[in-house]
């Protein structure tokens, strides 16, 4: 942990995490909005036996999901022929399940980016939700190119991992004392422990144990990490434009370790970079809910 956090008020964070570790105890996930969409789908996506058809209806539930399952089936990352997909049944049974569970996820991540309760962080939300996007489209291009890894499963795993983060921004705003205390301590905390954070909420909604553990380790640093999954969101973490968001200098890994057998960052970069359509085409689709802008202060 870091110096900053080491000399914050220790009772504050204390409390503050002894409040959190009771909710996931209990299962009580105190957040707006919370993945209400893409819990709905999941349920029907997660029964092994479900058709395309019963998938299809319960995405016609949620138009914007319709539309973005539609865009993906379309997109150059999934559909390179260029054969144009229209009816919803045809776009479920191009991208796959899971990829319909993704793109619910990253409308729930979108609503909760939006969040009323979370309008003091609004910039910062900003930027985790475009980190968000950005490393499950990277991740799912490196699984796809890489081999070894579920694409789909990337795709997703890439989608929440920082959805710890998102969570204890909302519990701050909880706690007074959070909110009145020096932000950049603030941050460290909240930096220091949104990974496992976040592989608490996803085990509590009874996500694969590679989800959770790709989620819980994606920051760790000089241990050797063997799960194919968490090391290619690692890398996809790493090769992120918006990698501000990611542990300061002094928590960086080595550039000497290799994090993937055959794969280390500069070569994860070469290949993502021969990919960039499929990579841009994709991140279009995720994007196609934007969060809005932050409106301007209102002149007295």
């Amino acid at each position: 942990m870091s110096d900053a956090v080491e000399v914050s008020d220790k009772s504050l964070a204390y409390r503050f995490f002894q409040d959190i570790a009771l909710d996931l105890s209990r299962r009580e996930l105190k957040f707006p909005t919370f993945l209400d969409a893409a819990l709905r789908v999941r349920l029907v996506v997660s029964r092994h036996e479900a058709s395309s058809n019963e998938v299809a209806q319960a995405v016609r539930g949620e138009p914007l999901l319709s539309a973005r399952v539609v865009s993906m089936a379309n997109s150059v990352a999934v559909n390179p022929s260029g054969k144009s997909v229209t009816d919803l049944k045809s776009a479920v049974l191009m991208i796959g399940h899971n990829s319909v569970r993704s793109l619910a996820a990253s409308l729930a991540i979108a609503q909760i980016a939006q969040a009323k309760a979370l309008e003091p962080f609004a910039d910062e939300c900003r930027r985790v939700w475009e980190h968000s996007m950005e490393v499950g489209a990277l991740a799912f291009v490196l699984a796809r190119r890489r081999g070894g890894v579920d694409p789909e499963e990337a795709l997703f795993a890439g989608l929440v991992h920082y959805l710890g983060h998102f969570y204890l921004l909302y519990r701050a705003t909880q706690f007074p004392e959070m909110m009145e205390g020096d932000r950049d301590e603030q941050h460290a905390l909240i930096r220091e422990w949104h990974p496992g954070i976040g592989a608490g909420l996803l085990q509590n909604l009874k996500m694969s144990e590679r989800i959770v553990r790709a989620v819980d380790e994606h920051e760790l640093r000089g241990a050797p990490v063997t799960e194919p999954l968490t090391q290619i969101l690692m890398l996809a973490d790493r090769c992120s434009t918006k990698h501000g968001m990611a542990p300061p200098p002094e928590h960086a890994r080595n550039d000497s370790e290799e994090p993937v057998e055959g794969l280390d960052e500069e070569s994860a970069r070469a290949l993502l970079d021969e990919a960039g359509e499929e990579v841009r085409s994709l991140l279009s689709v995720l994007r196609g809910a934007k969060p809005p802008e932050k409106r301007p202060a209102s002149k007295p």
